[in-house]
C-alpha cells in the first residue's frame, strides 16, 4: 500500500468498504427511499449519508481528479479499470461523487445504480485483505524471531 494509513484510518477504510453490500443494487435501479438491507429500517439516503459521515470524519478527500481522464465508461471496462487502482485513486473516486452529488443532485446516487460504487468497494476491500493479510505475516515473524532471540539468550 504506497500511501500510509494508521490504524484507525484502516479501520475507518474497512467501515467504508464494508458498505459494498449495502450499495450493491442487484441488477435493480435503488432509490433514495429504497432499504437495500433486508430487515432494515435504514433507507439508502440514510446509508448514503453514514457513508459521507465515515469518509468526511477521516479527512480521506482527495480533490485531485485527474484520474477522471483514464476512467474508462461502460460497466466491462469499468470493471478491468478497477482492478489496478489503489486506495488513493479509490478515495478520489468517491470524493469526486459526494462533491459531484452536491452540485447534481442525485449523482452518488447514479453511481451506485451504475454499479462503480460497489466495484470501487469491493476493490477496496480486498486491498485491505491482502495488505492486513501482509501485516500479519511481519507481526508473525517478528515474534518468532523474538521468541527464537529469547531462547538463545535463555539457553547461554
Amino acid at each position: 500500500m504506497p500511501q500510509e494509513f494508521n490504524q484507525y484510518q484502516i479501520a475507518a477504510l474497512q467501515q467504508l468498504a464494508d458498505y459494498r453490500g449495502v450499495f450493491k443494487t442487484g441488477g435493480s435501479i435503488l432509490t433514495l427511499k429504497t432499504k437495500p438491507v433486508k430487515g432494515s429500517k435504514i433507507t439508502l439516503q440514510q446509508f448514503i449519508d453514514s457513508f459521507i459521515e465515515i469518509f468526511c470524519q477521516n479527512n480521506f478527500a482527495d480533490t485531485d481528479y485527474s484520474f477522471i481522464q483514464n476512467k474508462p465508461n461502460g460497466i466491462s471496462a469499468m470493471e478491468e479499470w478497477v482492478k489496478s487502482v489503489d486506495i488513493k485513486t479509490i478515495l478520489q473516486c468517491f470524493t469526486y461523487a459526494i462533491w459531484t452529488d452536491k452540485t447534481f443532485d442525485g449523482y452518488f446516487l447514479r453511481k451506485i445504480n451504475d454499479q462503480s460504487a460497489e466495484l470501487l468497494l469491493i476493490r477496496l476491500n480486498e486491498i485491505l485483505s491482502q495488505n492486513y493479510r501482509q501485516q500479519n505475516l511481519q507481526r508473525t515473524k517478528v515474534t518468532v524471531i523474538n521468541a527464537q532471540h529469547a531462547a538463545a539468550i535463555k539457553s547461554k
